[in-house]
């Protein structure tokens, strides 16, 4: 009998041993794998880092942290996310790319996000510290959020509004139509979405872009492409934006990858839109 309980015993603490966290930094529970770049810096941005043992080759984190990387936007390493032992495993692909996980440890839970609004991120933003354990930490960032948005419209409430379009590069003209947070920041920030004619993400072309006239652009690429973005889009003449100088390049990546940043985006992109706003000429 005893012999029987020491097997027991052995063999319990070999299972066990399977779920038990790497030696090394402290995690507190629950232990979050983070699949996305967006949901990973809320996380850390709302002081909820300490959680997070995975992320994914294209996260970006705070200076002097690293973490594991579990992944890519491409691929889903099931035995690299086991490797970390993590509770739940924050998602924003296809759940059915996780089945491998799920069935190599059911006690894993995948949460799946959808961020395509504004809404969509406050909501994350609340749902991230329920998960996390801290439900205060969600509703007070959501809250902040929300209520720079707010300050953003009610600065550009009575200003005439413009017309707007933002494109990703300026060789395949991706664009944000309705439904996008993008679409939604430009309307927050006092302008009128000319791709808003499409739904979702949209890739348009040069024909379509002279015809829907913007008076202002905003161009985001890759940093060091400043320079041939600024002449291309110079060189489309016919675009009120081309011809009052209404053209901004941008490099920072935060401008398509939602999270709080974009409370303070949509200031920066009201002052492009309203230039007035930054001479002290507005309201």
């Amino acid at each position: 009998m005893r012999y029987f309980v020491a097997i027991v015993l052995v063999l319990s603490a070999l299972i066990g041993g399977c779920r038990k966290p790497p030696v090394g930094r402290e995690v507190p529970r629950p232990r979050i794998v983070s699949f996305s770049p967006a949901i990973t810096q809320m996380l850390f941005d709302m002081g909820l880092g300490g959680h997070v043992v995975g992320v994914t080759s294209q996260d970006a984190l705070p200076a002097g942290v690293t973490r594991p990387v579990v992944g890519d936007a491409f691929s889903v390493n099931a035995e690299a996310i086991l490797a970390v032992h993590p509770d739940v495993v924050l998602i924003q692909m296809t759940p059915e790319h996780f089945d491998a996980v799920r069935k190599l440890d059911p006690n894993i839970r995948i949460e799946h996000f959808t961020i395509e609004t504004l809404d969509d991120l406050a909501a994350a933003m609340e749902r991230i510290g329920r998960i996390a354990g801290n439900a205060p930490v969600g509703l007070s960032a959501a809250a902040e959020f929300r209520a720079k948005l707010e300050a953003v419209r009610a600065r550009v409430r009575d200003l005439p509004r413009r017309r707007v379009l933002f494109v990703t590069d300026f060789k395949t003209f991706g664009s944000a139509g309705r439904g996008t947070f993008i679409d939604q920041m430009i309307d927050a920030a006092g302008g009128t979405n000319v791709a808003a004619k499409y739904s979702g993400w949209v890739t348009l072309t040069a024909e379509s872009i002279l015809l829907a006239s913007p008076e202002v652009l905003i161009c985001q690429v890759d940093a060091g492409g400043e320079a041939k973005a600024l002449d291309y889009w110079r060189g489309l003449k016919d675009t009120p934006a081309a011809r009052t100088g209404a053209i901004h390049v941008v490099t920072d990546r935060q401008w398509t990858i939602p999270t709080a940043a974009m409370a303070d985006l949509a200031a920066t992109l009201a002052q492009m839109i309203h230039p007035e706003i930054a001479q002290g000429t507005g309201k």
